[in-house]
């Protein structure tokens, strides 16, 4: 069964060009990653699937209606709404008899004698019943548990919730009313491992059909049986994870580059010959007259000759293969400074805790040492990003801390609230000590940022670009630590990748927080939990 079909979809947004004729079908069962790089339309195409935006061109047919669909989306703001209110009205029925109900109740209280007033209320009462008002009341309880929220989150609004929590709170429409289609735009950025690891466990007992949009690699793996490339010519389709996918896309790259080298050289030897014959044609058509029949057979058999492969040539430029696209790579590796002590953090028994509050963490006793890339995991609210501040010394914590005065912290926040928003992206470059036009547009080109991409302010970009931009300040920062919370989080894969690349073979010391397992892989030797209030080292934590 065809749960939908894009048909030659494209979306311009004014004078930019977003999609450009995506193809593809969604069939019952499938369970397709959608990849592609930041700015290729990934949210928009969701938008248009779920009817949320006109396609410019094309159309998407759907056999199950958009009602019946859940969304589960990346950006989730209902600045007002608290979070049982986002929860009650997930099923609109159950709300509506709810606030039925309470307004009946409240009604009964002031008028206790009005017969009119109680049939109402017996009338709101029964229809709660009948719509299975309780059994909702106690299935909305479980669900918060579930997804790794507590009773405690019920009356706060959702804007006060942390990235992590906004996107559980949108996993309890997995299981308050579940779809036979869903859509996911990047649900693990915020989440941490256990609650990717729910996710991924859910979706695997999961028995309809989904569409997600991710650049988690490791998530990927675990749950796409195909994925959908979405690119400047179209949509791309592989069967199977992100690995298949990643092996066919390196075969395919591979044998398009050798075929389109073949012809270019095929090309040139044409070119060569028909250059040769063309001087003996000119050669022996001198030579020829008609008192020499001899002379005359000779040109004629060199125009022939001339003729057939002029044929060879149009034919292979007629029918060549395209040139293989290059990648846009950022192209910059990490220095740190020329001088690097031993120990570059000492901490003994270092606690950590808000006023009148439990300690987040305490005990603490930790050396960061010369060529340590560790990384801090734990659950979301643990205190990752606060350990990471104490760190810093943006915050205060008990127990000794003792930073060798050789050590230059390079900072990477998980909100990137230390770009000026007003500023261009230029200007934040420019800002820097001795910094030259020269040097800051060569180094922005390297970090993909060219032409009047530089006259960007910072409020105007996407997370991705912002996160690129950060990385340009640490690329000049001559830190010989760095700390970075969340570094990857708004990167899509090739850009998460090339960073991978900087960061490995960067000489000098690491502190990361994330939640890609990937990237943890590649990048890290240590592994620090926070767990129960303590930090320790895991052992085996990628086994």
């Amino acid at each position: 069964m065809t749960i939908l079909q894009c048909q030659n979809v494209c979306f311009s947004n004014g004078a930019t060009s977003i999609l450009h004729h995506v193809q593809f079908d969604i069939q019952k069962g499938d369970r397709i990653g959608l990849i592609g790089r930041n700015g290729q339309g990934k949210t928009t195409l969701l938008n248009i699937l779920s009817e949320q935006l006109a396609p410019s061109s094309g159309q998407v047919s759907r056999t199950l209606p958009v009602a019946e669909w859940c969304f589960i989306k990346q950006d989730f703001e209902f600045s007002k709404l608290l979070v049982g209110d986002y929860l009650e009205g997930i099923i609109p029925d159950y709300q509506h008899a709810k606030l039925q109900l309470a307004a009946a109740s409240e009604a009964l209280q002031a008028n206790a004698n009005s017969k009119t007033v109680l049939a109402a209320f017996t009338e709101a009462y029964d229809y709660y019943l009948a719509m299975g008002g309780y059994e909702v009341e106690q299935q909305l309880e479980q669900a918060l548990p579930t997804v790794g929220l507590t009773k405690q989150h019920w009356q706060r609004p959702i804007s006060e919730l942390s990235g992590g929590e906004k996107t559980r709170l949108q996993l309890t429409q997995l299981l308050i009313r579940p779809a036979s289609f869903i859509l996911f735009d990047e649900p693990t950025n915020h989440l941490d491992n256990e609650g990717i690891q729910w996710l991924i466990k859910w979706l695997h007992a999961y028995k309809g059909t989904f569409l997600v949009v991710s650049h988690d690699r490791y998530f990927l793996d675990q749950v796409a049986t195909s994925i959908i490339e979405l690119g400047a010519s179209g949509a791309k389709r592989y069967t199977g994870n992100y690995q298949a996918y990643f092996s066919q896309k390196n075969i395919a790259q591979q044998t398009a580059k050798s075929l389109y080298d073949k012809q270019q050289k095929e090309q040139k030897k044409v070119r060569e010959q028909i250059r040769k014959i063309r001087l003996f044609y000119e050669k022996a058509n001198r030579a020829a007259s008609v008192r020499d029949p001899f002379a005359q057979h000779k040109a004629a058999k060199v125009a022939s000759r001339y003729k057939a492969k002029e044929a060879s040539l149009e034919k292979l430029t007629t029918e060549k293969s395209a040139k293989p696209e290059e990648k846009k790579q950022i192209h910059a590796a990490l220095n740190a400074s020329e001088f690097k002590p031993r120990t570059y953090i000492h901490m003994e028994d270092v606690s950590f805790s808000y006023p009148e509050q439990k300690p987040i963490w305490a005990n603490v006793n930790l050396d960061i040492i010369r060529n340590d890339r560790i990384a801090l995991v734990g659950e979301n609210g643990s205190g990752k990003s606060t350990f990471l501040d104490v760190l810093t010394g943006r915050l205060s914590a008990s127990g000794m801390i003792q930073r060798n005065p050789a050590v230059r912290i390079g900072y990477f926040a998980q909100t990137l609230a230390t770009l000026d928003p007003e500023s261009t992206i230029l200007g934040c470059v420019m800002a820097l000590p001795d910094m030259t036009y020269t040097e800051a547009r060569t180094i922005l080109a390297s970090f993909l940022f060219v032409q009047d991409d530089v006259l960007k302010r910072i409020s105007v970009l996407s997370m991705g670009e912002k996160c690129r931009v950060a990385f340009v300040l640490l690329y000049f920062s001559e830190a010989n630590l760095l700390i970075l919370d969340e570094p990857t989080n708004y990167l899509d894969i090739e850009s998460r990748e090339q960073i991978e690349e900087a960061l490995a073979s960067f000489d000098g010391a690491l502190v990361i927080v994330s939640h890609d397992r990937y990237f943890f892989k590649h990048i890290s030797n240590k592994v620090l939990r926070i767990e129960d209030r303590h930090i320790h080292v895991v052992d085996n934590y990628f086994d």
